[in-house]
């Protein structure tokens, strides 16, 4: 189905000319992939961006099983999701692989819903964020390991002490350690200090440095309290920093990991932060686009009940003016008569020619 047609049937142009045109941009300018399928799994349309990310053409993808491009490993489970998605209003989340024209496999995550027979979706190529994800995880793992050492082992040497802050400094994601009950802030990865915007932070306590927000503040100090790992997803940082006026609003993947010293109490807490602000961002965006396609479905059947009654009431007005032209001859119906009818059919025409524009 070509893109203008999806605006046509599913939102409501005409009605509103200016919404039309933006809700065309945002489907076709979008960085994420659009893709309306049937029930069978056939793909009915697609945005340019499968085009960029897979290297085939738009029309290569129309009409096909879009399991033709699943990776053989990952079709099972997404006939399960495809499945899914067709009985239910939305399903988020889901990944799987996709096979590019140049034979390599990019991994795609998925927002949906389902209006009738058709399902919606909203895909983000997110083949670096699952490589992202794996370094997090080891990086956790060897970051852990090389603290214990930073902070027990006070007789390394020079050396081993630089290679410990070059591997800390090329941490992919936001990373920061926190030590004592005030939270100094002790170490700090260059993706720490792009976030904020300022560097002279070290030694100070994180909450003059940085005002967190309540939530944030009270968890930080109950694994340090208790000891135990926090792990959050899609979790809401609010900061202000004092000496920049910057404010920040973010959702992150975060790990707030304490570290015991030899005491057995918690000595600093290490925090590693991946930012997933614009994946929740896509999520509003497909609730917007859910919205839309709702209105042009009602555009649609209101237009159908109305254009029902006005196609009899211009067959009724013919009759009447042929029983008239019988009755008193061919040009003998009263003019005021033949003026009425006149102005009763164009009126009815007119109103067909506005439901058509819905």
């Amino acid at each position: 189905m070509p893109t203008d047609k999806f605006f046509s049937f599913r939102t409501k142009p005409k009605v509103e000319e200016s919404s039309s045109e933006e809700y065309r941009n945002f489907f076709e300018l979008s960085s994420d992939l659009f893709v309306i399928v049937d029930s069978r799994g056939l793909i009915q349309t697609v945005n340019q961006v499968w085009e960029t990310i897979l290297g085939y053409r738009t029309e290569e993808f129309i009409g096909r099983p879009i399991m033709a491009f699943i990776h053989p490993d990952d079709l099972e489970k997404s006939v399960d999701a495809l499945a899914y998605a067709s009985r239910h209003a939305s399903f988020k989340g889901f990944e799987n692989r996709y096979r590019s024209k140049n034979g390599e496999y990019r991994t795609i995550r998925w927002s949906t819903t389902s209006k009738g027979t058709a399902i919606y979706a909203v895909g983000r190529d997110v083949t670096e964020d699952e490589d992202i994800k794996q370094k997090l995880e080891e990086a956790n793992r060897r970051m852990h390991s090389a603290l214990q050492l930073e902070r027990e082992a006070r007789s390394m040497t020079e050396t081993q002490h630089e290679r410990f802050r070059d591997f800390f400094a090329q941490a992919p994601m936001i990373a920061v350690v926190f030590a004592g009950a005030n939270q100094v802030i002790e170490l700090a990865n260059p993706s720490f200090y792009t976030l904020v915007n300022y560097r002279n932070l070290m030694g100070r306590p994180v909450r003059e440095a940085i005002h967190l927000d309540p939530q944030t503040s009270t968890i930080l100090t109950k694994v340090y309290d208790t000891g135990e790992r926090f792990v959050g997803r899609n979790f809401s940082i609010r900061a202000h920093w004092a000496e920049t006026g910057k404010n920040l609003e973010k959702r992150f993947h975060c790990i707030f990991e304490p570290i015991r010293g030899r005491d057995g109490k918690v000595d600093v807490i290490w925090c590693l932060l991946f930012d997933v602000t614009e994946t929740v961002e896509m999520e509003a965006k497909l609730r917007s686009a859910e919205r839309m396609a709702s209105l042009g479905e009602m555009a649609a059947g209101v237009a159908h009940e109305i254009n029902n009654p006005l196609g009899y009431t211009l067959i009724s007005l013919e009759m009447l003016q042929g029983q008239l032209s019988n009755h008193f001859g061919e040009n003998k119906i009263p003019h005021e008569t033949v003026e009425i009818l006149s102005r009763a059919t164009e009126g009815v025409e007119r109103v067909q020619n506005i439901v058509r524009g819905l």
